[in-house]
């Protein structure tokens, strides 16, 4: 079985007692970026992961942090005047609300870090930082492309897919005939350390994957919860995202 360590790294102020108390509580697992994963433009890991196979090895998950909770941004030139940079920075509230802020750049800098939002018609995002100029792709097409763009915001500060974790064996129930041949890879569960906040699996989270996505039959779900339960992609971070969020960022400041 494949190894990888989840980072949901993310920085969070004003956290709850409650919240804080959990976190304290927590064991802290150590940290590591997935071996031998691959993840390119052309074959995204997982069909929206960015991987820098020239900085994997021996990075540590820390330093896929956005020091004091900073993304500088850049928008390609298509972006100006339209709905999709209004539903970005509509987007980009939602990670202002746990801490984060997003300095925009009108050129890009040189030899500094930056997210170079593209104007594109896919969905894909390096998980945390990078280090340098690193690309965000958004689907500005897409009927879903605010949906969309929550999730791969979620990939840029640190989350992976919450499907991969051990936790599909005990909450889902994954319809493997109904997928995609090319696209099984996306469906397979890693054997996790992670910091995904209770005991119940998060069907709300923006970083789940829909319950039809990949799909050969598009009438017939590819993934619901044991029960039969349907989700979607969602329009905002859920108390879990945040505390799962919240868990990592001070395990990683310990």
């Amino acid at each position: 079985m494949k190894k990888i360590i989840y980072l949901l790294a993310i920085l969070m102020i004003g956290c709850s007692p409650e919240a804080e108390q959990e976190t304290q509580a927590f064991e802290c697992p150590g940290l590591f970026e997935p071996s031998n994963a691959v993840g390119t433009l052309d074959a995204p890991f997982q069909g929206d992961i960015l991987i820098d196979q020239s900085k994997q090895a021996g990075v540590t998950s820390k330093s896929r942090l956005w020091e004091g909770r900073v993304i500088p941004v850049y928008f390609d030139e298509r972006y100006e005047g339209t709905p999709q940079k209004d539903s970005v920075y509509k987007a980009f509230k939602e990670f202002e609300s746990i801490g984060f802020s997003f300095v925009e750049y009108s050129e890009i800098p040189i030899d500094a870090d930056v997210v170079y939002i593209k104007w594109s018609g896919i969905a894909i995002s390096y998980v945390g930082r990078k280090g340098g100029e690193q690309e965000l792709y958004l689907p500005v097409f897409w009927n879903t492309f605010y949906d969309a763009t929550l999730h791969e915001l979620g990939h840029l500060v640190g989350l992976w897919h919450p499907h991969n974790t051990p936790r599909q064996k005990e909450w889902l129930s994954v319809n493997r005939d109904n997928i995609q041949a090319d696209k099984l890879s996306f469906f397979e569960v890693y054997d996790t350390e992670n910091f995904e906040y209770g005991d119940a699996y998060d069907i709300y989270s923006v970083m789940n994957y829909s319950s039809y996505a990949y799909a050969i039959d598009t009438s017939i779900p590819t993934m619901t919860l044991k029960d039969g339960t349907l989700f979607e992609g969602q329009s905002r971070l859920t108390d879990a995202d945040k505390l799962s969020i919240d868990r990592m960022y001070n395990c990683l400041n310990q």
